[in-house]
């Protein structure tokens, strides 16, 4: 495995919506401070995955999440929508906007634990991202693949390595359990046009078996910030 750091954060406190590129963030056991804090989920259907997200709604990734502070000084969290209108996250103005546009029923799902698909830190290497991205003849662009953790380093899919190990991120502990197995929102515009691209879901197939990145749990809470190394620690898990 090259020698591996950390080249951008991401936090998306809204599953499905924009995220933002920070500096430095805490890991805690729920993964990333404030990630995927906040969902929409279809209410029209009970189902083992009930999220809305850009499948539904293409545009949903034009949406912008931010934390303000509001009269009191407290944090909330505000969405800036394309046409640039504010809504707060709980305003039921926002949800009614998504279903007018979308044709789907929603309600907003509040989770501190996080609204993960698998485990709560999410990885790529930058290497990965060009790769599929050239095959398929797109701009490389880290958005469309929505990860907490982007590396400098490591070559094309070689953080698939780590799938059973022990990594150090910083002064957090992670175990690597899992490749990402992609998902039509590859192949969605990350700015929320609609445009869609399907090549980078077959180029993904093609090259690495629909996979691109790995998920994480954490085991020992710490910070990151961009620059600092990840080290696989050569322990295996059992």
């Amino acid at each position: 495995m090259s020698a591996a750091t950390v080249g951008e954060i991401w936090q998306f406190p809204v599953k499905g919506m924009a995220g933002s590129a920070i500096e430095r963030a805490e890991i805690g056991l729920q993964g990333i401070a404030g990630d995927r804090l906040y969902a929409f989920t279809r209410a029209d259907r009970v189902t083992p995955f009930p999220w809305f997200t850009a499948r539904e709604f293409a545009g949903l990734p034009g949406y912008a999440p931010s934390w303000e502070p509001d009269a009191e000084g407290k944090r909330q969290l505000v969405i800036r929508s394309p046409r640039g209108e504010q809504f707060r996250i709980d305003e039921p103005r926002l949800s009614a906007e998504l279903e007018r546009l979308s044709g789907i029923p929603v309600r907003l799902h509040a989770d501190y634990r996080g609204n993960h698909d698998v485990a709560q830190v999410s990885i790529i290497s930058r290497a990965t991202i060009d790769a599929i991205c050239s095959a398929a003849g797109v701009r490389p662009d880290v958005r469309r693949f929505r990860m907490n953790l982007v590396l400098e380093g490591p070559g094309a899919f070689e953080e698939d390595r780590w799938v059973g190990q022990f990594v150090a991120v910083g002064t957090a502990r992670l175990a690597v359990v899992a490749r990402d197995e992609r998902c039509v929102v590859t192949t969605l515009d990350p700015a929320g046009s609609g445009e869609r691209a399907p090549g980078v879901l077959t180029s993904a197939g093609a090259l690495n078996g629909a996979c691109a990145g790995v998920y994480a749990v954490v085991v020992q809470p710490g910070e990151v910030t961009v620059g600092e190394r990840v080290v696989a620690l050569g322990e295996a898990l059992v």
